[in-house]
């Protein structure tokens, strides 16, 4: 609703409206990303900047076990590719690397023998395929 007249109350009234309409176009323009998978919340620069990935339309979420992954435990990961769920198992054993968890430690040196006896790939083969039947 545009003011009628041309004083300073008009103008004023100008500035908050469009204010608020630059705040809603900004509520639909976010309702977009949030469509599209990424929404940050902060510049970059902002050390408590928050990413939100949420699913692509038409795309599953998959999740799997950090057991499943080879780990050693039952923390959950999701992600719509294997890569996804990937990453988030190598950090998952990184922290558990950090904090020295005795059967993570045992998990990881399973893993050590695959990769020395050349069996890592079709171990890893296996996984993706075990992903893609979810």
């Amino acid at each position: 609703m545009k003011p009628i007249g041309r004083g300073i109350a008009s103008s004023i009234f100008s500035g908050i409206d469009e204010m608020f309409h630059g705040s809603a176009k900004q509520a639909q323009v976010t309702r977009h990303e949030q469509k599209h998978r990424v929404v940050d919340i902060g510049n970059s620069d902002d050390l408590n900047k928050i990413t939100i990935r949420l699913p692509k339309i038409g795309s599953e979420m998959k999740s799997m076990t950090c057991n499943q992954l080879g780990g050693a435990c039952e923390q959950i990961f999701s992600g719509e590719t294997f890569d996804e769920l990937a990453s988030q198992s190598q950090q998952h054993g990184k922290e558990m690397f950090e904090v020295n968890d005795g059967p993570h430690m045992a998990a990881m040196g399973k893993m050590m023998e695959l990769m020395k006896s050349g069996e890592m790939d079709s171990w890893m083969s296996a996984r993706k395929a075990e992903f893609e039947a979810l």
